[in-house]
């Protein structure tokens, strides 16, 4: 875990500081409660808190360009949608929170996330 504490604080401007919870272990219901409150968002990876950072504000201009040629393709008029830095479940024991998420419309005709 030191690597990735190093490798993600060398990287970013002063600013952002140490995070304190790099390598804390937790649970998937306690994480998905949790707050950070160190500048860093975390992801969870097997029952250890990663850091990483939400997307930067010349990041955003990025996003809404993909965005905007999005609107026109037929994954969008399908129903498929662009969201950005929300979790992500990539197997049963990691969650991300990438800057962009594609989801596709699934079978029964809803978006995967949408409330029942």
């Amino acid at each position: 875990m030191e690597a990735t504490t190093e490798r993600i604080t060398d990287s970013l401007p002063y600013q952002y500081g140490v995070p304190k919870y790099a390598g804390h272990r937790t649970s998937k219901a306690d994480f998905l409660r949790w707050e950070s409150n160190d500048n860093y968002v975390y992801e969870f990876n097997d029952g250890v808190l990663e850091p990483t950072t939400g997307m930067r504000q010349d990041e955003v201009y990025l996003f809404d360009a993909i965005e905007d040629r999005f609107f026109q393709t037929n994954a969008f008029r399908e129903g498929g949608r662009l969201r950005g830095e929300i979790d992500v479940w990539v197997n049963k024991r990691r969650i991300r929170r990438p800057d962009a998420s594609y989801f596709p419309i699934c079978n029964s005709g809803r978006w995967p996330l949408a409330k029942k």
